[in-house]
């Protein structure tokens, strides 16, 4: 076949492109978010920005609704078969965008390349048991809200060729054209299998704009449709001006925390920063609700420990609160002769990072330390904390989203040996590793404990739940979710006809 004659048949498949839900397809749609996707390849994805671009290609055999409950997908139903062991049942006539079938054998393959990479801790094995039926051991109760967020399919001959991160092939409703620095783009897949349902565009642009201005004008000109983690003075401006936009609060899964790291790198801080004392004094000396009000505009709610009310397992735990000369006694008593710290925080990632950063040091000040803030670019504040390269920060700001929705996540058996965590005291290990075998009401007993124990540690300076805030033009409303995923096809819907 000529490349002409290629093309001509591309155009004739996208003019067959299905009315969804009784209404015409969008030419064009631009989604703007916060930055570029860290990699096209589902077994890289470390970060929400990554996984809006691969939702759009891949599916999962199950997802993750609003709430929280898990719902079909790629698998149309499953069943345990004993105390380890699920059996799903496939969707049949379901086929990859390069026309590969999706069945069995390709759900396997694509598990069994997660479990290779070491990617995949609540598996213990995959097994074909049939062309569309698959069998998984786990004995994680978390298996399926996991298998929503990692358990993307691939196609294995295409796969096994190397090409996932330079041309993603997924079942997605959204297939991949090309990348590059600036923009991904994406055409409608007129093969896909869930037809009629959903927002159709016959082309679709996930693009990055960190800057505000550069975002607020995208949005008010029309060059973007959707605005993805809107800041909150962006709200505000959007808001007074009147603008004829459509605008999203949502509480996030998300969270954000000053990491407390008494490191062997800093002797003279190492001692003072691995009492706990210290630690809770640090909490004390900060005005949270203050920070929230004025740097976030109110959109944040006060973190008390290490879950928010997003996630299963969260209870309510007794308020850190506000006392200023409390920890001043405790900072003068234990470090008469003053601290100077480092605070780390990366650039153009989180919302208002930087400022509640500087908030935060100000108030570390008033009580008798020296803070120094480091900013760093997300990539390479990235690679620092994932190569555990952060000996010589005493102080790391970190903003965690959970994705299965589920306090076993946060306080996973690995807690403590992650960046999430630098002064776990030896208790609190054989907790987590309990807590992964627990289910129903003991489970949640058990992670109320631990929660309660983590904030008695104070292994963090605890901050804030974050408010996602987006926004669309008229014609589109927008369905956000706590976790902070987002499928075009199923999560945006036109208002008219």
């Amino acid at each position: 076949m000529t490349r002409r004659m290629a093309m001509c048949l591309w155009f004739l498949l996208l003019a067959a492109t299905p009315v969804a839900a009784g209404y015409k397809p969008w030419p064009r749609l631009v989604v703007t978010d916060r930055a570029a996707p860290a990699s096209l390849d589902p077994l890289r994805q470390s970060d929400g920005v990554t996984r809006r671009v691969l939702l759009q290609i891949y599916e999962t055999l199950v997802y993750l609704s609003g709430p929280g409950e898990v719902q079909p997908l790629l698998a149309a139903s499953w069943h345990r078969a004993g105390r380890e062991r699920m059996v799903f049942e496939l969707r049949r006539g379901v086929r990859f965008h390069n026309g590969e079938p999706f069945d069995a054998r390709a759900a396997a393959f694509s598990l069994r390349r997660l479990m290779a990479a070491g990617q995949a801790p609540f598996l213990q094995g995959v097994r074909v048991r049939g062309p569309y039926r698959l069998e998984v051991r786990s004995h994680s109760p978390l298996l399926l809200p996991w298998l929503a967020y990692r358990g993307f399919m691939l196609p294995p001959r295409h796969t096994a060729r190397g090409l996932p991160s330079r041309r993603p092939v997924g079942t997605g409703p959204y297939r991949f054209l090309s990348a590059d620095s600036r923009r991904v783009r994406l055409a409608w897949w007129p093969g896909y299998w869930n037809r009629g349902v959903g927002l159709v565009a016959r082309e679709l642009i996930i693009d990055h704009a960190p800057d505000e201005d550069t975002r607020r004008r995208r949005l008010l000109s029309g060059l973007s449709q959707v605005v993805w983690g809107i800041n909150p003075h962006l709200k505000l401006s959007l808001l007074r001006a009147g603008a004829q936009v459509r605008l999203y609060s949502q509480p996030s899964a998300r969270q954000y925390f000053i990491v407390i790291n008494p490191s062997p790198r800093r002797p003279a801080n190492q001692v003072v920063l691995g009492r706990a004392e210290f630690r809770r004094a640090l909490n004390l000396a900060v005005d949270l609700r203050r920070i929230i009000d004025l740097v976030l505009l109110g959109n944040g709610i006060p973190l008390n420990g290490p879950l928010n009310r997003q996630v299963r397992g969260w209870s309510p735990l007794p308020p850190m609160g506000y006392h200023p000369a409390t920890a001043r006694r405790v900072i003068q008593r234990l470090a008469p002769q003053g601290l100077k710290l480092t605070l780390a925080v990366p650039r153009e990632r989180y919302v208002g990072a930087t400022s509640v950063a500087r908030a935060v040091a100000r108030y570390l000040e008033q009580a008798g330390l020296h803070l120094e803030v480091r900013t760093y670019p997300w990539p390479e504040y990235l690679h620092r904390l994932l190569a555990r390269d952060t000996d010589d920060w005493d102080l790391y700001y970190i903003g965690w989203g959970n994705p299965l929705r589920e306090g076993g996540y946060t306080l996973s058996p690995e807690f403590c040996a992650s960046p999430l965590a630098r002064t776990c005291t030896p208790d609190i290990p054989p907790l987590l590793r309990r807590l992964a075998g627990l289910s129903g009401p003991t489970r949640y007993r058990l992670l109320d404990r631990l929660a309660r124990r983590v904030q008695q540690l104070c292994p963090w300076i605890f901050l804030f739940q974050e408010i996602d805030n987006h926004a669309t033009v008229r014609g589109l409303v927008l369905d956000p979710r706590p976790d902070q995923a987002f499928r075009v096809y199923y999560d945006l819907h036109p208002t008219g006809g």
